[in-house]
């Protein structure tokens, strides 16, 4: 029988969970109310300090005072960006505070790889834990991206299936994520054939555009439903504009470095309306029309920077709002709270414009995904807690705070839509492209869509590797003409 007092300790415990859940949703607007939960969460967690002891439990006993919390070592993303930061150390205390056998020993990457872009730190550490057998973290961060690479490097296309827990077949898993996304063939071979973690993060790629620079050309860029008649015309008057003016404007931004690969990508799929290959003709028809688009545009140079960078990487360089520089900034929706954090007036003169398409034409997908970053080594120290902990992100409620602070979709199971921001223009915009694609969100692989086969080489983006010439292109380098020439000799 428990003493009074662990017995009040444990009741109030509880009720303080779900006054906990019950303002989750409240929690990053409104961040005074850590300061008024946190030391609440230290007196009940001392209320029971002078009573410890033997404590009875049936014909069983142990002394409390004994019982220490077992530490589970997790790899934390989202440093440094704004909310989703301060999401993740709010998982923490939470977790901490509903498990109190477990403390969570919380490294965020860009702690462990202070001198290095941790992105690409990553997978020579995996490589180097699959080499040594030693598993520092029970829970470690690996992207997609990071799949390919170490694949390559260990020649082992299903390296994740020996080393990573695969919660595929685990039922609640099943029950925590939107219907069918698991069954999605992309995503599985996107992680060697298993679901290491929840698919909580969901990206869509925009436009962002410049309301500071709209009102400086005298235009209103059409948010939604753009077509490339549209987009061709805003180069124009962007064109004209730096003829006249002394203060230069970018059309379009390429801070991010896939910037014209996605746009090209996204012009491809309009073009050619299949989602799956269906003969090398269509798709040289495809590509002819996105060529000769491509060569329209570069008559008004739209590449042209007026920004000096220095020898800026390109991590801090993708970060960088300038939102008086460029009309436009083509992003993953990702980059807002990022955005948010660093440059949050600046963030109020972007809107969400929809990629353009082809008149009378769309894609069968929109440029973006779903991913999972969470990965639990078979041979870690705390497998089953470390699984306990994947349970806890993949469920309803972490998928809303996600959904709330980031306005990005996510793959789990919420009672809340992503459309639901209270923002209006995002959420009028992400009504929009709900409403048109409805869950058909995907980063398509170019190369196997128009060739119906993978590249005869590896890459950790074989889409963008193969040299379709786009930037070339825009850039007055070569000829549409000429461009379709090389490709139909190199890739058949």
């Amino acid at each position: 029988m428990f003493r009074k007092g662990e017995k009040i300790k444990k009741n109030m415990l509880m009720a303080f969970s779900k006054i906990i859940s019950s303002i989750e949703k409240n929690l990053f607007q409104k961040k005074y109310v850590l300061v008024f939960l946190l030391p609440i969460a230290y007196l009940l967690s001392s209320c029971s300090e002078n009573n410890q002891g033997e404590i009875n439990a049936g014909s069983k006993s142990f002394t409390s005072s004994q019982k220490q919390a077992k530490e589970i070592t997790w790899m934390a993303p989202w440093y440094d960006e704004g909310n989703k930061e301060l999401m993740m150390r709010d998982v923490r205390r939470h977790y901490e505070f509903l498990n109190q056998d477990i403390k969570l020993r919380q490294l965020f990457t860009n702690e462990l790889y202070p001198d290095e872009l941790w992105w690409a730190a990553v997978s020579p550490d995996i490589i180097r834990m699959i080499e040594n057998d030693d598993w520092p973290y029970d829970v470690l961060i690996c992207e997609k991206g990071h799949y390919r690479v170490i694949a390559n490097q260990l020649n082992d296309p299903d390296w994740s299936k020996k080393y990573f827990v695969d919660f595929k077949e685990e039922d609640w898993f099943i029950d925590a994520h939107r219907e069918g996304i698991l069954d999605s063939k992309s995503i599985l071979s996107t992680y060697g054939g298993i679901i290491p973690g929840p698919l909580l993060e969901g990206t869509i790629y925009i436009l962002y555009v410049s309301t500071v620079v709209e009102e400086k050309l005298g235009i209103q860029v059409k948010r939604l439903n753009m077509d490339f008649t549209d987009f061709l015309e805003y180069a124009r008057v962007v064109y004209k504009y730096n003829q006249t003016h002394s203060d230069k404007i970018g059309f379009f931004s390429t801070q991010d470095g896939s910037a014209v690969s996605r746009l090209f990508k996204h012009l491809t799929l309009t073009a050619y309306g299949k989602e799956e290959f269906s003969s090398n003709a269509e798709s040289y028809e495809a590509l002819a029309k996105v060529y000769a688009a491509f060569e329209e545009l570069s008559k008004f140079n739209p590449l042209e920077r007026y920004v000096d960078y220095g020898d800026m990487n390109t991590d801090a360089l993708q970060r960088i709002l300038n939102e008086e520089d460029y009309l436009f900034n083509m992003e993953a929706t990702w980059i807002y709270n990022i955005w948010e954090s660093s440059n949050p007036e600046g963030l109020k003169k972007m809107k969400p414009c929809e990629l353009p398409s082809f008149e009378g034409k769309s894609p069968t997908h929109y440029e973006g995904d779903f991913q999972t970053i969470f990965a639990v080594p078979k041979r870690g120290k705390n497998v089953e807690e470390a699984k306990k902990l994947i349970r806890y992100l993949s469920s309803g409620d972490i998928g809303e705070q996600w959904i709330n602070i980031t306005k990005c979709p996510t793959g789990l199971k919420t009672r809340i839509s992503f459309t639901d921001f209270g923002k209006e223009e995002f959420d009028v915009f992400f009504r929009h492209l709900q409403g048109k694609y409805g869950t058909n969100f995907s980063e398509t692989n170019l190369y196997i869509l128009l060739w119906g086969k993978s590249p005869d080489y590896t890459y950790e983006e074989p889409s963008f590797n193969a040299d379709f010439m786009h930037q070339d292109i825009l850039n007055g380098k070569i000829s549409a003409k000429r461009a379709l020439e090389r490709v139909k000799q190199k890739y058949r």
